[in-house]
Parts: C-alpha cells; structure tokens; sequence
C-alpha cells in the first residue's frame, strides 16, 4: 500500500511522442523524488501530471514549487506570459492561489489555473 493520490502510470506518460512538451525528474542521488509532465500550448506552457515520491525523502514538500520553477523558466525562456496548472488537486486550489494560479475565467481554460506575468 502506498500514500499516493494517483494511481498514473508514468512509463506511459512519459513515453507520449508529443514534441511540444515538458517532461521534469526530480531525482537526488539514487532517489527519484518526483515527476512532472506538461505539454506547450498555444495559450502557455502547462503543467499536466504532477506527483511527490510516496514515502520519505529529501525533496518531499518541494516537488509542486520545484515543478512550477521549471514550468514559469520556461515560460519566460520561450516569452510566453501565462502558465498554467491543468486539472489541480481540488485540495490544493487554495495554496496554488497564494503563488498566483487562479481559475480561467475563459470557458475553453477551464480546465486550468493561470498566472500571468507581464511580458518583457
């Protein structure tokens, strides 16, 4: 038995073809302490599948602010000024809130959390 949310199966994600993605291992030493998979789209790059290790390690409460670093990098590397979480943990509606992803009042994006950041 294990303490996961999710039951994916990230083999399989993660073998996808798609060219316009985002695929981030999060790994110290020997451990892999999370996963996150998202994919470039027309309105932002998105953040799809997103999961912790079950169990204890070094990055664990880390993984989301670890993946959202490497998703808003990108963003700002392609200059892109939206990001966007896709399907987020009802659970977790809130504490995305307080670092700017809020819901998208655009019935197409609904689907998704946003947060927008001034272009350069």
């Amino acid at each position: 038995m294990t303490d996961r949310k999710v039951d994916w199966d990230w083999t399989r994600i993660t073998k996808r073809t798609e060219v316009r993605r985002i695929d981030a291992a999060f790994w110290v030493d020997e451990t892999l302490c999370g996963l996150a998979y998202g994919k470039i789209t027309t309105h932002g790059p998105a953040l799809t599948r997103l999961e912790g290790a079950p169990g204890e390690h070094v990055l664990k409460g880390h993984i989301t602010d670890l993946a959202i670093a490497v998703l808003e990098t990108l963003a700002a590397a392609l200059g892109s000024t939206r990001t966007m979480l896709e399907d987020p943990d009802p659970d977790l509606i809130a504490w995305y809130g307080l670092r700017g992803y809020l819901p998208v009042a655009d019935p197409e994006l609904s689907r998704y959390l946003a947060k927008e950041r001034a272009a350069r």
